[in-house]
């Protein structure tokens, strides 16, 4: 994975998102802490991860402070739709459903998604899932 211009794209791409917050002192964040390695809590409390170090990052580059709100994921997207926070960081999935109201950064990690079954439950491919709850 490349990531020689990983930091000045998202910057770029998050001060689209935040538009007319671009100018304000701080940046709150929103985060699903306890996503690791992406944001989680270190054994001080503190909230760290490769999310939160971009954020830090970008936030530095721009000459802004971040403030990170640990807030559940299935919050996330009403908080940002709310003002609440300007920006959200949780491994988010871009979808078509979120792109019908939410703006995104430019992606920086491609997630390839995958679940795991124990060999004796005879699900060989997707199609065995049918009819079946999974989580």
């Amino acid at each position: 994975m490349k990531f020689k211009h990983l930091a000045a794209r998202l910057t770029l791409s998050l001060l689209t998102v935040v538009g007319g917050s671009a100018m304000a002192a701080d940046w709150v964040v929103g985060a699903n802490v306890g996503n690791v390695p992406w944001e989680f809590q270190d054994a001080s409390g503190k909230i760290v991860g490769f999310e939160i170090d971009l954020v830090n990052e970008v936030a530095k580059r721009a000459g802004k402070t971040v403030q990170i709100d640990n807030i559940p994921f299935n919050g996330l997207f009403p908080a940002v739709q709310s003002g609440r926070i300007q920006i959200a960081v949780s491994s988010i999935t871009i979808t078509a459903k979120r792109l019908e109201s939410l703006a995104f950064a430019q992606p920086y990690y491609d997630s390839d998604q995958s679940l795991s079954v124990l060999k004796t439950t005879k699900i060989d491919k997707l199609e065995d899932l049918a009819g079946k709850t999974v989580g």
